[in-house]
């Protein structure tokens, strides 16, 4: 991923003025703002795609920059496992400010899936970096509040709103639609590997497109973030942050793992001493949605002098067709010895999720 330039915008009320949706229709492979003859497209995505989604609230680890490892990568290694449309190489600077909007016409031979959109960029080099994403429990498609089984065979008009995004796509460049039945990690699989059969000329992306108004240029750069001073510390030790994917090609199973751990370091004018670690653990095959599996385990330690603290939390999240299953444990330290110690197990049954 790479970073470019922007600039402000600035409307005089929301929803702007200045925004127009532009309807691009979904065809064999590509979009377009012209008609296309009517298609049926099926997407069953493997359990994996999901993988280069990166973290679902990103916190630009390690001062990574673009390069954060918990960024979104390149979207090739998902648009594999997806339904891609492609639009013509764009002429001209296409700058969108608001949620995309993915209107489709869709059927399901199960009762419930999962409806994932990604909106990428793909440059002349062939690199596809992510812009925005939307997901959607297909049994949630009218209400959240009372959901409904999809009926097989049966058509469903669905609406699928994005993240809200500015972004330009840069001339010569291809704005590219990607769905798929997954979205793991950020999203925990249906409970059945479910087909979708999408009729793509009745669907279409709407685009909100805001086009550069007169005074965009004359407006003044944001200053440095005001903030206090930071308190004086000492790194005692330095931390680490990894994370990797295995892929295993004998069960079809992938697994991503993070581990970040912020090393320990002391508060100067209090001499307190603080540490954390995180470990996260996902795993799940790719034609067995039940197989899917998320350990989390975190340790925060506090201390100064004689007194020194730890808590620590591990869970363990699986499930099967019909309950998540969740396997909590809990463990807090004084000056090294354990003095509270509490596991417990809970089931929660699953109601078209």
């Amino acid at each position: 991923m790479r970073s470019g330039p922007g600039r402000w915008v600035a409307d005089p009320t929301w929803p702007s003025p200045h925004v127009t949706s532009r309807v691009f229709r979904l065809g064999q492979g590509c979009l377009s703002e012209q008609p296309l003859p009517e298609v049926t497209l099926d997407v069953c995505s493997p359990e994996t795609v999901g993988i280069a989604g990166g973290e679902w609230c990103a916190y630009m680890l390690a001062g990574g920059g673009v390069n954060a490892p918990d960024l979104p990568l390149d979207q090739r290694w998902d648009d594999g496992g997806s339904l891609v449309f492609d639009s013509q190489i764009l002429t001209e600077t296409t700058p969108i400010l608001g949620a995309p909007v993915l209107e489709v016409e869709l059927s399901c031979d199960r009762p419930t899936a999962i409806l994932a959109a990604r909106l990428s960029d793909v440059s002349p080099f062939g690199e596809v970096t992510r812009v925005t994403y939307g997901l959607l429990n297909l049994a949630h498609r009218d209400s959240h509040e009372q959901p409904q089984p999809m009926e097989t065979g049966k058509s469903y008009r669905v609406s699928l709103a994005m993240n809200d995004v500015g972004y330009a796509f840069p001339p010569g460049h291809r704005i590219r639609l990607s769905l798929s039945t997954a979205y793991w990690p950020i999203a925990f699989p249906a409970p059945e590997h479910a087909t979708l059969t999408v009729q793509a000329g009745a669907s279409g992306l709407h685009l909100p497109i805001r086009m550069p108004q007169p005074g965009d240029d004359e407006l003044p750069a944001f200053g440095e973030p005001e903030c206090s001073s930071p308190m004086p510390t000492t790194v005692l030790k330095p931390g680490n942050i990894e994370r990797f994917v295995r892929i295993d090609p004998v069960t079809r199973q992938v697994t991503v793992t993070l581990k970040r751990d912020n090393g320990t370091w002391q508060l100067d004018p209090i001499g307190t001493v603080l540490g954390f670690k995180k470990h996260m653990i996902y795993s799940v095959a790719e034609n067995d949605p039940t197989s899917a599996r998320t350990e989390v385990s975190y340790r925060y330690e506090r201390g100064r002098g004689a007194w020194q603290t730890a808590v620590q939390g591990r869970t363990v999240m699986t499930a099967t067709k019909s309950a998540y299953q969740l396997q909590i444990d809990f463990d807090a330290f004084e000056n090294g010895e354990r003095i509270v110690c509490k596991s417990w197990r809970q089931a929660i049954p699953r109601f078209l999720t």
